[in-house]
């Protein structure tokens, strides 16, 4: 269902990049919000949430004060319901 394993990829690319690769892990966040948003399949819609959920909570233990991403996780779980 997930064809791209970015997790690793950009920990790898963007290591010393703490902001850079908050954004790119809420942006994959907002995408996969948005996909399951508009997803009419319940088990792939959920998938499509636990999968933002994953790269929010990523984002969250790199800096857990970041705005951005309380926005996003905010959004992913109004959504979700």
């Amino acid at each position: 269902m997930f064809p791209c394993s970015f997790g690793t990829e950009i920990d790898d690319y963007y290591s010393e990049e703490k902001y850079e690769r908050i954004a790119i892990l809420n942006a994959l966040g907002a995408y996969y919000s948005n996909l399951g948003k508009v997803e009419t399949n319940k088990r792939e819609r959920e998938e499509y949430f636990i999968r933002a959920t994953q790269y929010y909570n990523k984002a969250s233990r790199i800096d857990q004060d970041e705005p951005t991403t309380f926005v996003g996780k905010g959004r992913s779980s109004f959504s979700a319901n």
